[in-house]
């Protein structure tokens, strides 16, 4: 990820647990038409008073919350979507995608046919991400998915799901997956049953 140095301070606020960024924050000085440094607590207080803000932390809690300091922002980033923080390393990530494959994309429409859809948690090169650990949702437009609602725990960065086949034709039967936690981007695949 290219990054490029700024002369913007930009404070990130997120979520200590899921590395979610729920808010950012820039000073400018009036006076000397620069951006300058804030009180970075005063900025953490009107974040956790924010009710809107604090919804989007887990728990709702202000406890769950930090904050980073910086001049060095991604390229594109502009309101945090598609970024997370690294909590270990405390930098700002592109968020890992979800990528979801089928071991057959064509099932009989008999009720009976099924697939393995399998879910991974990639990188921007495509490689698995093996610290990914969260909770997945898999929705379907048609077929019955065999994890009860469709809520699939992802460890080191894969699991899997089953779709069974209606008794139907159907041409274009959509599968898409997201993050509960925000950790992730959405991904879908289209399949088919005949």
């Amino acid at each position: 990820m290219s990054k490029k140095e700024s002369s913007i301070i930009t404070y990130v606020v997120f979520d200590t647990k899921t590395g979610k960024i729920v808010h950012k924050h820039s000073c400018f000085d009036l006076e000397k038409e620069a951006y300058s440094e804030c009180d970075p607590d005063e900025v953490m207080k009107l974040t956790a008073a924010d009710p809107f803000t604090l919804s989007k932390v887990t728990d709702s809690d202000p406890d769950n919350l930090d904050i980073l300091m910086t001049r060095e922002l991604p390229e594109g980033f502009s309101r945090g979507i598609g970024y997370l923080v690294d909590i270990d390393s405390r930098k700002i990530i592109i968020k890992p995608k979800i990528k979801l494959s089928a071991e057959k994309k064509v099932l009989s429409g008999d009720g009976k046919d099924e697939t393995v859809i399998e879910i991974s948690i990639v990188n921007q090169d495509g490689r698995v991400v093996g610290s990914f650990n969260g909770t997945i949702k898999v929705s379907t437009t048609r077929g019955k998915l065999s994890a009860k609602g469709g809520l699939v725990e992802v460890r080191k960065g894969k699991g899997n799901i089953t779709l069974t086949s209606v008794n139907e034709t159907v041409d274009r039967v959509k599968v898409s997956a997201q993050s509960l936690e925000g950790k992730s981007l959405r991904d879908e695949i289209v399949l088919e049953f005949v």
